[in-house]
């Protein structure tokens, strides 16, 4: 096996957790993070196991679960229709943000662009 291309783990001592993120091209990447802290640390290479991993915590629903979760925080995902963002910044929790990332440009095709709708 390689060595790893993320730096790890965490200076809180929290677990690296793997999951999957879509770039505003479409292209998809294995983000590793600390499951504690939320912390970016950095990618994974697209190979097992971390495909298997950031499968297994991947949302079936994930568009569905971003919608119904910024809803429920009180969230509005604006777009420029290749990425997607939460608004007001801060106020989104993390599972909304990862849920976001895993699925950033096909939501954004979904919900379209935005920014010509703000006075």
């Amino acid at each position: 096996m390689t060595a790893p291309c993320w730096a790890g783990p965490c200076g809180c001592g929290g677990p690296v957790v793997y999951r999957w993120q879509q770039f505003r091209d479409g292209r998809r990447q294995i983000r590793a993070s600390c499951e504690r802290c939320d912390r970016w640390l950095g990618f994974a290479p697209i190979r097992e196991p971390y495909t298997g991993l950031a499968d297994k915590v991947s949302s079936p629903t994930v568009i569905l679960d971003a919608l119904t979760v910024a809803q429920d925080e009180g969230v509005e995902l604006r777009s420029d229709g290749h990425a997607v963002w939460c608004w007001p910044w801060g106020r989104a929790s993390a599972r909304l943000e990862q849920l976001v990332r895993e699925k950033a440009h096909l939501l954004a095709g979904l919900i379209g662009d935005t920014q010509g709708k703000r006075a």
